[in-house]
């Protein structure tokens, strides 16, 4: 049901395995991912329903880089970019081969006046594992353009 966007059923399945076992924080996170997914749902009200079910899986110690990435995500839509910053370093942690954590983290850290130089590393790690990584290329010329005004 998940994969055909069938979010709603998807949730009513995992909220009945939930039951059955309220410590598998699996469940908690896929609930979390219905919510995020699913556009039937007004956009503030999925990232708070998202929200509160990725911190519950959070707080049973799953540890997952797609479930801080998600964190990440939703902390940069709260407009709080030094947790999202937080979070898309733990994702980095635990999986530093997806180069698309460094350039949502150095998305985070330039279009928020955080730390342009610090964003600029980020692309370059990131390119180094994927250099044909079209958005991440164009973030790093942007950033490069920056860079190069100031000095």
């Amino acid at each position: 049901n998940y994969q055909m966007e069938n979010y709603g059923k998807s949730r009513e399945y995992y909220k009945q395995a939930i039951e059955l076992n309220k410590n598998n924080p699996i469940y908690y996170y896929w609930i979390g991912n219905t919510y995020y997914n699913d556009n039937k749902i007004i956009k503030e009200e999925r990232i708070k329903k998202a929200l509160k079910y990725y911190k519950k899986a959070e707080k049973l110690h799953y540890i997952s880089d797609e479930l801080n990435n998600k964190l990440g995500e939703i902390f940069n839509i709260k407009e709080k970019f030094n947790k999202s910053i937080e979070y898309y370093s733990k994702a980095i942690e635990i999986n530093s081969a997806n180069c698309t954590y460094y350039y949502n983290r150095a998305k985070v850290r330039f279009y928020n006046n955080i730390d342009k130089l610090k964003a600029y590393d980020d692309c370059v790690l990131g390119l180094k594992l994927s250099p044909n990584f079209k958005d991440l290329l164009e973030l790093k010329d942007e950033i490069e353009a920056t860079i190069t005004q100031k000095i």
